[in-house]
């Protein structure tokens, strides 16, 4: 009988110490706010807080990046550049259904590249009233704004009114010396390219040429020299050898960008208007010419 009751009271523990670990997992990994929607952990974060009635804030540290995987660039789900992409789910509050939901639009603001999107919360829906939300990040990212930023700022509003119903943070806290992996799952999949200043995360045998998203504006962007430069190329840093874009890239490697100095005086566009006023002036000395000879041949002929 003794043995049974302990064995009751063993059961009796080790249920409530799942069942609180599993509560304290879900307190962690979801919000739900009292009427601005809930909001869930897609990738692992540190910790999701909410202050007030409609502010929540998602932070990653140095852990949590470095165990984010790289993937592919995927403009189906959100997702247009390689690289690491931190996910969390939002789904709109009860007062959202197919009646008022053409009313509801986010806008998201990202630190990094600067952009800031405003779309419709319908055209991009992964389920009943809710989408699947993906920020990006990388080593530029980490390299350029530090140990502790925000990373993204998104704002919904959910009935139309220019209210922002809820405020959704991604920040980066306590990083230093984190770096993303780049084959976080043991497979080597991709190398890294470091132009310039910037670092391209590539699938091997893929281009330069086949960037896309924030990687391809970056490329454009080291292409763009002073108003006296031109373009020529991206080159081994340590030997010189010139990688073009279409080349397949299979390997780590340092490039550099180079430029040559163009005259900005000589060009190639033809000068109508010069040109004309030119032959003008040089069919006008023609005429003259020929007059005075004439009048001097017609008195040479008179006094002869």
């Amino acid at each position: 009988m003794k043995k049974k009751l302990l064995g009751v009271i063993v059961f009796a523990l080790i249920s409530f110490v799942v069942f609180s670990f599993v509560n304290t997992v879900s307190a962690v990994e979801e919000v739900q706010t009292a009427s601005a929607g809930k909001v869930t952990d897609i990738t692992a974060s540190n910790k999701i807080d909410k202050s007030g009635e409609n502010v929540v804030t998602i932070t990653y540290t140095k852990a949590e990046l470095e165990k984010l995987k790289w993937s592919t660039a995927n403009t189906g789900i959100g997702r247009d550049t390689n690289g690491w992409w931190i996910g969390y789910k939002v789904t709109a509050p009860d007062t959202v259904n197919d009646r008022n939901i053409d009313n509801a639009v986010y806008n998201t603001k990202m630190t990094f590249s600067g952009s800031n999107v405003t779309k419709k919360f319908k055209d991009v829906l992964d389920g009943n009233y809710y989408c699947n939300f993906w920020v990006f990040i990388d080593n530029n990212v980490l390299n350029k704004l530090g140990t502790d930023f925000t990373l993204s700022v998104t704002t919904f509003d959910w009935d139309g009114d220019n209210t922002n119903d809820l405020t959704l943070y991604v920040k980066v806290a306590n990083a230093a010396g984190a770096r993303l992996k780049e084959n976080a799952d043991g497979e080597s999949k991709i190398v890294n390219v470091i132009i310039d200043d910037y670092e391209f995360d590539i699938e091997k045998g893929k281009t330069l040429a086949s960037l896309e998203g924030l990687y391809k504006t970056m490329l454009e962007s080291l292409k763009q020299g002073a108003s006296d430069e031109q373009f020529v190329g991206f080159f081994r840093k340590y030997n010189g050898v010139e990688v073009k874009e279409t080349d397949p890239i299979n390997e780590y490697m340092i490039l550099v960008t180079k430029f040559t100095k163009v005259d900005p005086n000589n060009k190639t566009t033809p000068q109508t208007g010069t040109k004309t006023s030119t032959m003008i002036k040089f069919l006008v000395l023609i005429i003259a010419m020929l007059l005075v000879f004439t009048l001097v041949h017609k008195k040479y002929l008179r006094r002869n």
